[in-house]
């Protein structure tokens, strides 16, 4: 093969990887949900599409993410208006879409295939990510095999194939972060006004999916200063014109109720503010300055490996030989600094740096080879392209060692089973065929798993099982949490089913499904463990006596 065609079968190959690793966690849960910020968003743009209204009434976050799924809804709703009831998936009616708002439970959803897609749409950003690292990094090194090296360190990092899989708006705002600074290098280089006008247009599109991620127009705002100075264009003084104009405008075209809606936009940015610098976030909270920044510090350590930020570490000494790198640098440096004076620390704010440290590990290859090319020309036995092909086996061993762990997660997520779904089609395996079923309302089986079921069920209330309300003559199976908690006694004693339940009836634990994590009656549950209990008919006495 030619060295062109090498380098795309390559070039397409970690993009290919990188999008798959991301693409086999989006089914992850479904269809329950594990992710407190994704109804923020998925079901605040399917409330905009059932009711029509675009005001999405919620401003913590930005909308561009919320207006992007919103679009996708519209197509996915318009795709199962069209399938038949046969399908198993399908609408005959916009109002069917059942989310949060309907229930008052926040993790609800009808139609998990919305969630799936609007995934995919996170999905997406996060691989065109890995794509525009590479862009950036080729524009630096001038070198096409280091902007291949930044990618593929990105496409297999574990930690930003697990935020490329969710509804959040951190991947996409680092997308957006990213583009706007690779056209700013385009406009440093070149001096066109539109590759200026691109930049901003992403700067606005990035403080509206992330209001902290309007420092990245420091970085045009900068460039454009230094273009007054340099000789080698006409300086235009509409650029300056166009530095604060088309942020804002772009904001506001994907924030129009930012300015329609200011009292609400208002007040949810101002809680922001105060829950970030001052309330924090429970145990995700750090004191500003020192112990954040080392707290983030070894957040990086635990993400990256200590192996990766020592080629990290040796990539900043190309600072010395690519100054323009520096001037990439410059914001994810800033944006650091800015976020670790907060109070909140979730790590995810800072997703966006991650690019950024790609490029550096890329950059370690070129000071590590001229650091050994420096040290062989005093051994002239030593041939430099010895040092060329040694140092690409062990950076290509790097990547591997991260790729393939990557690839195992993904493809177990993708075979995982939520305890819920596993206890329907343990149920199912089981066959009773003259049990009936009686199903713990407080487990919220989603009605997706029990259209599965092959035998006749009924959802009732542990306390109607507990007072003999649903009992019959015939023996029946019971699906009950192994164990309960509340919200109010989280990290109090554990209520047994064994125990505390069930303690008037005759019955005996066939199944025990799931490891020991209790369901949360009023908060998220995440795999919660399970047991099926058969119930003598000779109950019924017991319950006589009571």
């Amino acid at each position: 093969m030619t060295h062109k065609l090498v380098f795309w079968v390559v070039f397409f190959s970690v993009i290919v990887f990188s999008f798959l690793v991301r693409m086999l966690h989006i089914e992850s849960g479904l269809p329950y949900i594990h992710y407190w910020d994704e109804p923020q968003t998925a079901s605040t743009a399917l409330h905009m599409l059932k009711t029509g209204d675009r005001n999405p009434h919620f401003f913590n976050y930005g909308t561009f993410l919320i207006y992007m799924n919103y679009f996708v809804d519209i197509f996915h709703y318009l795709y199962l208006m069209g399938k038949s009831e046969t399908n198993g998936v399908y609408l005959t009616d916009i109002n069917n879409i059942i989310i949060n708002k309907d229930t008052g439970w926040h993790w609800t959803i009808s139609h998990p295939s919305f969630y799936y897609w609007n995934r995919m749409v996170t999905v997406v950003f996060g691989t065109l990510t890995v794509i525009f690292t590479y862009l950036i990094a080729n524009n630096i090194f001038k070198n096409q095999w280091l902007g291949i090296l930044a990618a593929a360190f990105l496409g297999v990092l574990s930690y930003h194939i697990m935020l490329s899989s969710i509804i959040a708006t951190d991947v996409p705002v680092a997308f957006l972060v990213i583009t706007s600074i690779y056209f700013t290098l385009l406009f440093f280089d070149s001096g066109k006004t539109q590759d200026l006008t691109m930049s901003l247009v992403f700067c606005g599109l990035a403080a509206a999916t992330k209001y902290n991620s309007a420092i990245v127009i420091l970085l045009p705002t900068i460039v454009v200063c230094m273009q007054f100075f340099r000789k080698s264009y006409r300086f235009s003084i509409f650029w300056f014109l166009l530095l604060p104009i088309i942020p804002f405008i772009t904001f506001l075209i994907a924030m129009p109720y930012a300015f329609l809606d200011s009292v609400e936009f208002l007040k949810d940015v101002g809680y922001e503010i105060r829950h970030y610098k001052v309330l924090g976030h429970l145990n995700h909270s750090s004191e500003p300055g020192l112990e954040h920044i080392l707290f983030q510090f070894q957040q990086f350590y635990t993400h990256i490996g200590v192996i990766n930020l020592v080629f990290i570490g040796i990539g900043l000494f190309s600072l010395f030989r690519y100054p323009k790198l520096i001037l990439v640098l410059l914001i994810p440096a800033i944006y650091f600094l800015y976020m670790t004076q907060m109070t909140v620390n979730f790590h995810r704010n800072l997703i966006q740096i991650y690019p950024f440290l790609a490029i550096l590990f890329a950059a370690s290859f070129l000071v590590l080879h001229d650091v050994f090319k420096w040290i062989i020309t005093k051994l002239p036995f030593f041939k430099i392209k010895l040092i060329f092909y040694t140092l690409l086996v062990m950076f290509i061993g790097q990547i591997l060692s991260m790729a393939v762990p990557s690839l195992t997660t993904a493809v177990n997520a993708k075979m995982s089973i939520e305890t819920r779904t596993q206890a329907i089609l343990e149920l199912n395996r089981l066959n009773p065929s003259s049990e009936k079923i009686v199903i713990a309302q407080e487990l919220r089986i989603h009605k997706h798993d029990l259209n599965q079921l092959n035998s006749p069920y009924h959802v009732a209330s542990m306390q109607e099982i507990h007072d003999c309300q649903v009992l019959t003559e015939k023996d029946m199976l019971v699906l009950l949490p192994a164990s309960l908690k509340s919200r109010r006694n989280r990290h109090g004693a554990e209520l047994k089913v064994g125990q505390d339940l069930l303690h008037k009836l005759e019955y005996h634990i066939i199944m025990h499904i799931g490891e020991d994590s209790p369901l949360y009656l009023d908060i998220l549950s995440i795999n919660p463990s399970m047991v099926v209990v058969r119930i003598s008919k000779n109950s019924l006495y017991h319950c006589s006596q009571k």
